[in-house]
């Protein structure tokens, strides 16, 4: 009886063995990253994992199989697909993945023994945040962030070093006002700016002013000679103000009007006179004298229609009065700005011709 039990036993061991042999899989670890490991836009990682078969020895590169998932908010994307058969990969974060802060990565590594026997390692890793606010001058200027928009004062937190494409409008109303852009913070002057997200919590200002403030419309007149006539135009202008940093292009003036008169002296010079100013001859060949009666004279500075600075004289505070002889032989024949810049920092825009 007690052989016969002892039969039984070791028959039950035998299946228990044979089936835990027939049902026992490998094991996997992924050693490199850990979970819990930070990220920020553009870092790459070096993906390393450890495999074992069912009998304990070390899996080849051929049984491991990488994924990584991307996850944002409630939805899982796949990411780009690994190489095959390697125990160590790489992978880097993109920087132009996603504008939101609410994500992190999950890797994924599969390995299969002989028997297409299976085990999974997963790790998380999770993004480094900063709160980026965007803030105006103008309360209520809006901005475009990809194909967002939002009103000033925005805040917004984001993943460090991640790439934001943020866009701003050239011209704005706000009740009923006209804003012309004037920069973001103190250097971007183009309306569209790519901001790799800081390291810590950031203040950007978004800078507008009124267009009143900016451009001033006024009537010159210009007289040159033609011929036997002197020819009398007058030009609608429009100018740029220092006020604006970011504009300072001058634009093309309007001609509104001309007449001619007959030139009894032939020889005669023509030249802009007013009360504090006089430049002569205009046109001119070389030689520009420029007399200011009521203001001393800082800079000079000319440009071609197009608002290109081409010739700047510090004229070191010329004296009332006093002839200033401007040389403007190496300009090409045309039409000018000229823009005569005081000691107090006002300035007044003319035209000449140079022939």
């Amino acid at each position: 009886m007690s052989t016969a039990i002892n039969n039984l036993l070791l028959k039950f061991i035998l299946s228990l063995f044979v089936c835990f042999a027939t049902f026992a899989k490998p094991t996997v670890t992924i050693t490199s990253p850990i979970t819990g490991t930070k990220y920020v836009g553009g870092q790459t990682f070096t993906l390393t994992g450890f495999g074992l078969d069912k009998n304990g020895n070390e899996l080849p590169a051929s049984a491991f199989e990488w994924y990584d998932l991307f996850y944002h908010n409630e939805h899982v994307h796949d990411g780009p697909a690994f190489e095959k058969d390697k125990k160590t990969v790489t992978f880097t974060i993109s920087q132009t993945n996603e504008v939101d802060a609410t994500v992190f990565y999950k890797f994924r590594l599969i390995v299969k023994d002989i028997d297409d026997q299976t085990d999974t390692a997963e790790v998380e890793i999770y993004p480094h945040k900063s709160l980026v606010t965007v803030t105006s001058n103008v309360a209520g200027i809006q901005y475009q962030q990809i194909t967002s928009i939002h009103s000033t004062p925005y805040e917004k937190e984001g993943v460090e070093n991640m790439l934001w494409s943020l866009f701003a409008p050239q011209e704005q109303n706000i009740d009923g006002v006209k804003y012309v852009f004037n920069g973001w913070g103190e250097k971007e002057c183009g309306t569209g700016i790519l901001l790799a997200v800081p390291q810590n919590d950031t203040l950007i200002s978004l800078n507008y002013i009124k267009q009143s403030d900016i451009y001033l419309l006024k009537k010159d007149t210009i007289i040159s000679r033609v011929e036997n006539s002197i020819r009398t135009c007058i030009y609608s202008i429009t100018t740029t103000s220092l006020l604006n940093k970011c504009s300072t292009k001058i634009e093309d003036s309007l001609l509104l009007s001309c007449s001619d008169s007959l030139l009894l002296n032939t020889n005669q010079d023509i030249a802009y006179s007013s009360n504090d100013l006089n430049l002569y001859p205009n046109p001119v060949l070389d030689i520009l004298s420029i007399i200011s009666s009521n203001k001393i004279i800082k800079q000079i500075k000319i440009y071609d229609l197009t608002g290109v600075d081409l010739i700047t004289n510090n004229v070191g505070n010329y004296l009332l009065g006093e002839e200033y002889k401007f040389n403007v032989s190496l300009l090409p024949k045309g039409v000018y700005k000229i823009a005569i810049i005081y000691s107090d920092s006002s300035l007044i825009f003319k035209t000449i011709i140079i022939h």
